[in-house]
């Protein structure tokens, strides 16, 4: 199947908007991202690297039933330079087209404490949401 032919398939899909959608090639890892990504799994939380896929963000930070895209910066990258640690405009774009839970970005240990923090939140919501209380159950 050609490229037109998938695009053509595509946008025929319910919800799809591909003639709109920049895609970027695939990147390479920030320094900081192996740090970050064995952080967030030190604190329980499990990590796909999706990087070297053109037009995904860097990874998927899972944590107690609950995932979010993340896209991680480093601000020590180019130092001096305007761009350091800033979204690029297909990065802003992929972020602005996602339908699922709003990605995260991360450029420091804080920043994943706060992620596990919010899908922490999010999976207890849902927990209480989907399960019978009992009356063993604390109020």
């Amino acid at each position: 199947m050609s490229g037109e032919d998938l695009a053509s398939l595509l946008s025929k899909m319910e919800g799809a908007d591909v003639r709109n959608r920049r895609v970027r090639n695939a990147a390479h890892k920030d320094a900081n991202h192996d740090e970050l990504a064995s952080y967030w799994c030190s604190l329980g939380g499990t990590w796909e690297h999706t990087y070297q896929i053109a037009g995904a963000l860097d990874g998927i930070a899972g944590f107690c039933g609950v995932d979010v895209r993340v896209e991680i910066k480093n601000l020590d990258a180019e130092r001096g330079k305007a761009q350091a640690g800033r979204l690029t405009q297909a990065e802003q774009d992929t972020i602005q087209a996602w339908r699922g839970r709003t990605p995260a970005v991360w450029t420091c240990h804080a920043d994943v404490e706060r992620t596990r923090a919010e899908l922490l939140g999010v999976a207890k919501a849902l927990a209480s949401a989907r399960a019978p209380r009992y009356h063993w159950d604390a109020p």
